[in-house]
Order: C-alpha cells, then structure tokens, then sequence
C-alpha cells in the first residue's frame, strides 16, 4: 500500500494507519526460535525497508515545504542585516563614551584620593578604591563621602594601634589594611603576634638552658689530672713536643730523670 499525498496531506493516512497497526499486531507477541530466526531477520528486513521508504517520502515533502520558508529566511536576514550594521555602529560608538566616562570619572577618584588619603603613607589607591566605582550608576559625590568617613576612621585607627607601643606595628598596620580596615581583627593579630614571640623566646631559654647544663656536666666529667710520664727524645723533638702541648692548653713542667726542674 502506497502512501497518496497532495502538498502536505496524507489522503489515506486513515486507510494506511489501520493497515499498519493490523500488520504491527503480528509481532508484538512473537517468540523466535532457532529455526524461526531466519523468518525474524527477513521480516526485521522489510519492516526496515517500509520505514526507511516513509522517512524518505517525509524529507522529501519537508524539502519542498521549505522550499519558500528558505527564500523567506534568506530575505528577511538581508534587510535584518541593513538594521545590525548601524546597531554595530551605535554599540561601538556607545562603547567608546563609556570608556572616556570611565577614565575621566578614575581621573576624579584620584584627585579625591590625593584629597583624602595622600598624607596616610600607608594606604595606596589600590587599597581604598572599589570597582563597583566606575559603574555610571555610583556618584562621585557618593565616593566622596566614603572617602572622607574612610579617611577619619584609618587616621583614628592608627592612632589607637599606636599606642598599643608594639613592635608589630608595620604589621598589624598592613594586616588592617588588607582585612577591609577591621580594627579588631588587628588587635587580635597583635595578640596572636606578641604570643608566638613570647612562645618562641620561651623555647629558646629552655633550650640555651638545658645546653647550658649539658656543658656544664661535660666540664664537671672532665676532672683535671697530674700525669707523670718518661720521654727519650732529642732536644729538637722534646722542643716540637713543647710547642704541641702548649698549643693544646696542656700545663707541663718538664724535669730530668733526676727530678729537678728544667
């Protein structure tokens, strides 16, 4: 049975789908067995050759169908691409005054911060700038005010962690600076600071101490002894030996057999 189509119309697609679902029905249920295999892979066959033929039948009505829908989609992008080139254009031009916007108001932002901030050494334009600034919508005169609450804050800050009298300052000066001037948190790291010095020096007395006394027992084991001992030698080798006990700390009186003092 052969598919009768006009345009897009199937007119008998009634006819064809009843036709189908009986023939379908047949292997629904179908067990296949070794001698029935060979039946199984002709009938898979022609099935596949029906679909194949229909899929052919819909690619070849969905070509023509888009036949006009192609000359459409291809006269349409013409004149949409009369409108995206000044659209480009205006994107471009729009682009390029906000960047002049943005240079001139960092101009602005650094003439404020020369204002507020140029005579706290500490503090450089990266640290108190935000990049939310440049947005069109955040007001010079808004950044201003920020500025000038920052700068009163920073300047009261130092002076409360000068007075802390403690050598970590550049420290601790940095670590508030970096910690979105958090004045608590430096007097935490002061702390902390301060702590693992005193545990460091701490360790360093316990350990100069118990070297301390490990000498000290090495000098006490070493008790100092009087030794008499014979030597034959010529005059030259008794001198070189002289030389070689007095370079080693090593206290002598050199005698004769006869027991007098040389």
């Amino acid at each position: 049975m052969e598919l009768q189509i006009t345009g897009t119309t199937i007119i008998n697609f009634d006819e064809i789908k009843k036709h189908l679902s009986k023939e379908m029905d047949k292997f629904t249920s179908l067990v296949f067995t070794e001698e029935t295999i060979k039946e199984a892979k002709s009938s898979r066959a022609e099935l596949n050759k029906l679909f194949s033929a229909f899929e052919t039948k819909r690619k070849e009505v969905k070509k023509e169908c888009m036949k006009p829908y192609d000359i459409f989609e291809a006269k349409l992008k013409e004149l949409t691409s009369l409108i995206n080139e000044p659209i480009n254009q205006i994107d471009t031009e729009i682009k390029k005054y906000e960047e002049i916007q943005k240079e001139e108001k960092l101009k602005k932002i650094k003439e404020l911060y020369n204002l507020y901030f140029i005579d706290i050494k500490e503090i450089n334009f990266d640290n108190v700038v935000k990049e939310q600034y440049l947005n069109a919508t955040y007001k010079i005169k808004d950044i201003e005010k920020e500025f000038a609450d920052l700068s009163v804050k920073i300047i009261t800050d130092f002076n409360i962690l000068n007075n802390l009298n403690t050598k970590f300052i550049a420290q601790i000066q940095s670590y508030y600076i970096y910690n979105n001037f958090d004045l608590s948190k430096a007097m935490v790291e002061n702390t902390r600071l301060i702590d693992n010095e005193k545990r460091f020096n701490d360790n360093k007395e316990i350990k100069e101490k118990e070297e301390y006394q490990e000498i000290d027992m090495e000098d006490k084991e070493q008790e100092v002894k009087d030794y008499l001992f014979k030597i034959s030698a010529t005059e030259e080798d008794f001198n070189i030996l002289k030389i070689f006990l007095t370079n080693a700390k090593i206290s002598y009186v050199p005698m004769t057999i006869e027991g007098e003092i040389l």
